[in-house]
């Protein structure tokens, strides 16, 4: 398919662009441009689409501030996979570390990490969103090693549900969730047996800072919080054990809880608020996730007044960070780096892609070093250039061109009484082909669009640890027949290199799963193969029968994993999708005759809209020799230096991207290719 093609079906792109230059034109005075709608939605939410700029780009700073603030008075809240609505087991019940136990509980894992970022990419409140994941890294809660799942989506919904409210209610309402008592082991605090992990990391990471407490508080403070722990048997819910409290007096930081007092979470919570050294560190951190990696005291001094001022109100905090001159300068500009999250996000939430099943991006954020509930450590994932050294480079830019590929085929969604089959392939010399059989009967033979060229993908640095794109085949209903009973799919390639992998079948909405598929032992001899990769020319075979979805989803949390096969979440269809929404071609080709409507160059309009434009302007002192689609930028990482979309390390070079717009020679293309040139420049890492 030409990009003509799937632009014109998936994109906003065009008409955004044809109102980008309308806009200053039409809008107030005191309106932003569309520059600083940009920044503002990429440093508060995820991307930045063209309709959301242009629902900011006619408002103040201050009404656009006040819209996304009102945003989280009635967040979108998410569909929870099924599991999540189960009674909780008690997690760590006999046999718990069993291998069948801890795959299902990894195979949770995976589910909630697809729902969520299914659910940040489709959100229509992302700031609620990007707030959730700022808490999640500040309140930090792990997956492992405890393998606790469920309480980790209900700690997620209070992020989301008093992220924005007031930092004390939320506070103490973190010190009494089952998830954070879980994961820094307050559950063994005990008057007679103290634990001091929560208490240490409460005062060093989440309130105080390092310097500001001693021993003596820590201990103190373990004090106070022995016997909050959570119901083990009873739903995994919190629980305050008055005969494990400690209820003699303590001090802390020189005040005193009282002897007597039971629940002391209120009061220690009111002690730490109390201390300068706790909105010094909130402001602090909030500067440097949202404004710029450099520390600036003056400022976040400034605002952390405003949160004390305010009594922890993040509302008025949220205001005046987002209105401060440090915000809004040039000079922070593209100062920031995209979190791995933050890029695969943002990149869906820019384009419109949206994807069958997410499994397949938190993949990818796995490969970046960043998954929901799987941080490195309690301390959470380190922001900024951390995030940037040569091998992650190369995987951005593998990603980003994956990403591209799901763009080009995102079209494809089944109408009723459709065959679906979700797939992908690789291979070196022949493209991937199969056959689907209905009830025994061939209805189509198929190729892939976007299959893996792995000697393609070899020279430019892919070791193959990065699995390819998932596509869509669809049979149209009118090709088969009305009671569809079995549904045969052959891998047909005379190449051996040549592999095919099928993730699942779909009929009359209910999603088939290889693992309840059969292999035809008289078409191949790799059945020994997991059901559903192929590695040979060999049949599966799929029987239609009804089964109640929800079941299904729950069943196939025991299947055994798979290195490509998603069981764990390919059933889920989450219901407040957004529907696609089709573009017009003539709008592409209006904006592709740029020069006779006196528009300017696309160059500079997609420069403008994709890439940091300040982080640019920084560097055109430095001209190339010849023109070039991006200007280019520098920035030390860990193992080299970020230059013009280059990694350089030693004698290593990885991933150049630049062209010459000379090189599109396709008009009807050049719109596409040259934000795609855009997003594998390194300057896309920044915002």
């Amino acid at each position: 398919m030409h990009l003509i093609g799937f632009l014109s079906n998936r994109l906003i792109l065009p008409i955004f662009l044809l109102g980008f230059w309308l806009l200053p034109a039409s809008a107030p005075v005191w309106a932003m441009d569309v520059d600083e709608a940009r920044h503002l939605l990429q440093r508060l939410t995820f991307g930045a689409s063209p309709v959301d700029i242009a629902s900011l780009a006619k408002l103040s700073r201050e009404q656009a501030v006040d819209r996304i603030l009102d945003s989280l008075e009635d967040p979108d809240q998410p569909d929870p996979p099924p599991f999540v609505s189960l009674p909780r087991p008690n997690y760590w019940a006999n046999g718990w570390e069993t291998r069948d136990i801890v795959l299902q509980r990894v195979a949770e894992r995976d589910q909630m990490q697809a729902q969520w970022i299914e659910h940040m990419i489709t959100s229509k409140t992302p700031f609620a969103e990007r707030l959730a994941l700022f808490w999640h890294n500040h309140f930090v809660s792990r997956f492992d090693p405890g393998r606790v799942s469920a309480p980790l989506f209900d700690q997620i919904a209070l992020f989301r549900r008093e992220g924005g409210g007031n930092f004390r209610v939320l506070l103490r309402d973190v010190l009494r969730d089952p998830m954070m008592l879980t994961s820094l082991d307050n559950v063994w605090n005990t008057s007679s047996h103290p634990n001091e992990n929560l208490a240490r990391e409460l005062m060093e990471l989440f309130t105080l800072g390092i310097g500001h407490y001693d021993q003596q508080d820590v201990r103190e403070v373990s004090r106070a919080l022995a016997g909050h722990g959570v119901d083990f048997d009873g739903g995994w819910t919190y629980r305050f054990a008055v005969d494990q409290a400690d209820t003699g007096q303590k001090t802390v930081l020189g005040q005193i809880i009282p002897a007597g007092t039971q629940d002391n979470i209120d009061r220690l919570s009111d002690i730490l608020l109390a201390q300068p050294a706790t909105a010094n560190l909130i402001a602090a951190k909030f500067y440097t996730a949202f404004v710029s990696i450099r520390p600036n005291p003056q400022a976040t001094g400034r605002l952390a007044d405003v949160l004390r001022d305010h009594d922890y109100e993040l509302r008025p905090f949220l205001r005046a960070l987002f209105l401060s001159p440090e915000f809004w300068s040039p000079a922070n500009r593209g100062d920031l780096v995209k979190s791995p999250i933050d890029l695969i996000v943002g990149f869906s939430r820019t384009f419109g892609l949206q994807l069958p099943d997410d499994m397949i991006l938190v993949d990818y954020l796995d490969k970046l070093g960043q998954t929901p509930f799987m941080a490195p450590s309690v301390a959470g994932w380190r922001e900024g250039t951390p995030w940037l050294n040569t091998k992650t480079i190369a995987y951005r830019q593998l990603i980003v061109s994956r990403l591209w590929d799901a763009l080009r085929v995102a079209d494809r969604t089944p109408r009723s009484g459709d065959l679906a089959i979700r797939f992908s392939s690789e291979f070196i010399m022949t493209p991937t082909v199969f056959t689907v059989k209905v009830n025994g009967a061939e209805v189509a033979t198929l190729r892939q669009t976007i299959g893996l060229d792995l000697q393609k993908q070899r020279a430019k640095g892919d070791n193959g640890t990065l699995k390819p794109m998932w596509e869509t085949a669809i049979i149209p209903a009118a090709n088969l027949p009305a009671d569809i009973r079995s549904v045969e799919i052959s891998h047909m390639s005379s190449d051996p290199d040549s592999h095919l992998y099928v993730n699942w079948v779909e009929v009359n909405g209910l999603r088939y799963l290889p693992q309840n598929g059969h292999w035809n032992p008289s078409t191949g001899s790799c059945s020994a193969a997991p059901p559903g990769m192929f590695y040979c020319n060999i049949g599966l075979v799929f029987d239609i029968v009804p089964f109640d979805q929800r079941q299904a989803v729950i069943d196939d949390l025991r299947a055994d994993h798979n290195s490509h096969i998603e069981y764990h979440t390919a059933r889920l269809q989450f219901a407040n999708a957004p529907a696609h929404q089709p573009m017009f071609e003539q709008a592409i080709r209006e904006m592709v005759n740029a020069e006779d409507r006196a528009i300017p160059g696309q160059q500079n309009v997609l420069q403008q809209w994709l890439l940091a434009r300040p982080a640019l302007q920084k560097l055109a002192e430095h001209p190339d020799p010849k023109p070039a689609i991006v200007q280019p930028i520098a920035m030390t990482v860990q193992g080299g230096t970020v230059q013009g979309g280059t990694v350089q390390a030693g004698t290593m070079q990885v991933g150049t991207t630049r062209a010459n717009a000379a090189e599109i020679s396709n008009p009807a293309q050049e719109w596409g290719e040259l934000a795609r040139i855009m997003t594998m420049d390194a300057a896309y890492n920044l915002k």
